[in-house]
């Protein structure tokens, strides 16, 4: 095969992933190569396939699990919980969104196999979050055992618990009042606001933020990286909005202006 047609042949193939169900063509493409390299005996269409996006995704999955943000690739609408790191993996998902074009097999399998054989290989991914993780419903229950906030420390972004204060910065708190449906600041709405927070098992930093207005009725509980201080899941509890929640879209945020 000659260098015009290795280049022709990376190039279909790229071309092909922005195609929808023609995406489906770029396996076929690869095995045809392949052959071609095992009857040629020539490395150059190895070298394409070694340049196929099916390659380069699968090599960005196993790359992926050194990031902070180690991600697992699915399509459809997410549900509230669906940027939450999983416990099983500890990797965090992200999604393509709900338009489906048959494509997506093609384009998020490569990169998810490799990820997952670098989970099954060497464990979790180094740069999430390794300790205490309660479920929903565990976290519900330790409701009980979290301190109240006043809301205009909170506001300010202080934490002030019986082991001490910690600075989450007003940034960040107003992002999770905002999520909660209510403007900082506001004095209509902030009556009916609470703020709970409590550190668990040393490492875990939860804080659960509840809107008890009937119009704007929400009930949001974080999880943070107390030591990296990044979120790394919210539970959704009574009324179930599907926006994403503040980190979602920037896991490496930190509590800090």
């Amino acid at each position: 095969m000659r260098w015009f047609w290795v280049f022709l042949s990376v190039g279909s193939m790229w071309v092909l992933m922005a195609l929808g169900p023609l995406t489906l063509l770029v396996p076929f493409v690869c095995v045809f190569l392949i052959v071609n390299a095992l009857q040629s005996k020539r490395s150059r269409p190895l070298l394409a396939v070694g340049l196929s996006p099916m390659v380069v995704l699968f090599v960005s999955g196993i790359m992926s699990w050194f990031s902070a943000r180690p991600s697992f690739q699915f399509f459809g609408l997410p549900t509230p919980e669906a940027y939450n790191l999983e416990p099983e993996t500890r990797c965090y998902a992200s999604s393509s969104g709900c338009l489906v074009d048959g494509g997506e097999m093609i384009r998020q399998g490569p990169h998810n196999l490799g990820l997952t054989l670098m989970c099954a290989a060497f464990g979790w991914p180094p740069k999430t979050y390794h300790g205490f993780y309660p479920s929903q419903e565990q976290a519900n229950k330790l409701t009980e055992d979290m301190v109240a906030i006043p809301l205009k420390d909170f506001e300010e972004g202080l934490l002030r618990l019986p082991a001490g204060q910690i600075e989450v910065g007003e940034h960040q708190a107003h992002r999770m009042l905002l999520d909660a449906n209510t403007l900082p600041g506001d004095g209509t709405s902030n009556g009916n606001i609470s703020v709970r927070a409590q550190v668990f098992e040393g490492d875990c930093l939860a804080i659960r933020v509840t809107n008890d207005n009937p119009d704007m009725a929400t009930d949001l509980f974080y999880l943070f990286d107390r030591t990296t201080r990044r979120a790394f899941a919210r539970y959704q509890y009574g009324s179930r909005s599907s926006n994403p929640p503040f980190f979602a879209g920037n896991m490496d945020e930190v509590f800090t202006d």
